[in-house]
């Protein structure tokens, strides 16, 4: 598994509904290496878990669906719910995320 970069809001549509989705808001002034290396060194733990990321300034359309005021803004869901959010780059609070949606227990 890898961090999905969404382009347009046609193909986040294809996502969103996912049962346990990490979404990553970003822009191009973010330095996203560090953090996305710690998140894709933990994927084995969490195959369960669908990393996507894209630019707010690509994607306005998400931007505003989501009400994001900052970026980076990290977004865990289930079902097209939203769980928790957090905006910053302490990756202590991040990888907390990561590790909620994938523990995260469907309930259907």
């Amino acid at each position: 598994m890898a961090i999905t970069e969404i382009k347009n809001s046609q193909e986040f549509e294809k996502y969103k509904n996912n049962l346990n989705l990490f979404l990553i808001i970003t822009s191009e002034k973010d330095d996203m290496r560090g953090i996305t290396k710690d998140i894709l060194s933990s994927e084995k733990e969490h195959e369960n878990v669908l990393f996507l990321i894209f630019d707010v300034n690509k994607c306005k359309d998400i931007q505003i669906c989501h009400t994001v005021s900052s970026t980076p803004t990290f977004i865990i869901s289930s079902n097209g719910n939203e769980l928790a959010r957090y905006s910053g780059v302490d990756i202590g609070s991040i990888m907390s995320l990561v590790k909620k949606i994938g523990d995260h227990k469907v309930i259907r």
